[in-house]
């Protein structure tokens, strides 16, 4: 089902469908690909998966991308919002 919503990327309403499907299905290397500086998805990613498998998305995000969740994340944020973020990913200063 997934594969027949990929072909149409341009429809919007299918994306979002797909999105929601892979995250679903497999939540952790969903959330392991969010990165960068799009706030709002690393808010609900740390926030979200804290208790139940951020353990396991900081391992895959360090495969798939050579560098720890932490190093990241303090890379692309700053203050009060980078130390909150930290502190949930369980780094201490």
């Amino acid at each position: 089902m997934s594969k027949h919503l990929a072909e149409n990327p341009a429809n919007e309403f299918l994306s979002a469908l797909l999105t929601a499907i892979k995250c679903l299905t497999e939540p952790k290397r969903y959330y392991e690909k969010q990165k960068g500086t799009d706030e709002d998805a690393l808010t609900r990613v740390i926030v979200t998966r804290a208790e139940v498998d951020l353990e396991e998305i900081k391992d895959l995000y360090y495969k798939r991308n050579s560098v720890t969740l932490e190093n990241a994340v303090a890379k692309e944020t700053s203050g009060h919002y980078k130390a909150f973020l930290l502190t949930l990913l369980g780094k201490q200063d």
